[in-house]
């Protein structure tokens, strides 16, 4: 079972830093209409596509690999009755024509690729003046071997950016206006209370509570190095 494995598992949503309680305060400042298509890449089990559609009545597309996480997230659509396109697809190789969204939201999703494939995707498929957003992992400093090494162990991350590092790969991918917004800048918790969608203390296995352990003591022990950034950056017409 994998970190993500285990989120699917448990129904976990908004696991990522600061929370759905982040998630509002980045998209609060954009001003998303009604006819945009707005383009939530790793959906999860949709927590954040169901805020989208109810909050901007904005077409909303959500993708994710995972089976499971797509399984939850179409119950909680079908639940709500929301006409939300649901794809399992990978970042990677997003399945769309070019050009097609106003806005990508992408939350603790591209560091667990490979980054600079995923951001072309996103620059593909974003419209000219489209905008994305993205919430990621960044190291407030470059990273020993040992330390590459522990946190690939827990979340099979290859790479962790620092700031200036994920503006390169950015810019690199012909992105423009690029800011790196941080946590006391952004005022959002850094450690909000889990959503559980499916969660069942009976069904955890020691297997998954290990992961859990693992992850709480990932982020005690690197909590001066780890943090994280909103990226917001455009795609500008031409």
């Amino acid at each position: 079972m994998s970190y993500i494995d285990f989120l699917a598992k448990f129904g976990i949503s908004s696991a990522h830093p600061g929370g759905f309680s982040l998630t509002k305060k980045i998209l609060e400042p954009e001003e998303i209409e009604k006819h945009q298509r707005v383009l939530d890449v790793g959906c999860g089990t949709g927590k954040t596509s169901e805020y989208l559609a109810k909050q901007y009545k904005c077409q909303v597309s959500a993708l994710d690999l995972h089976p499971l996480m797509l399984e939850k997230a179409k119950e909680r659509f079908n639940k709500e009755q929301l006409d939300i396109e649901l794809i399992q697809g990978d970042v990677q190789r997003l399945p769309f024509p070019d050009e097609q969204f106003d806005f990508i939201i992408a939350e603790s999703v591209t560091a667990f690729t490979e980054i600079s494939l995923t951001l072309r995707e996103y620059f593909r498929v974003l419209k000219k003046g489209g905008v994305l957003l993205d919430l990621e992992m960044t190291s407030n400093s470059s990273l020993s071997e040992y330390e590459k090494k522990d946190i690939r162990r827990i979340y099979g991350i290859t790479r962790v950016l620092t700031e200036n590092e994920w503006i390169a790969a950015l810019k690199d991918c012909g992105f423009k206006e690029i800011t790196g917004m941080k946590r006391e800048n952004i005022q959002a918790p850094d450690h909000p209370p889990l959503e559980l969608t499916d969660f069942n203390i009976g069904s955890l296995s020691f297997e998954a509570l290990k992961i859990w352990l693992d992850h709480l003591d990932m982020m005690k022990k690197y909590e001066q190095v780890l943090d994280y950034r909103v990226y917001r950056a455009s795609k500008q017409g031409t």
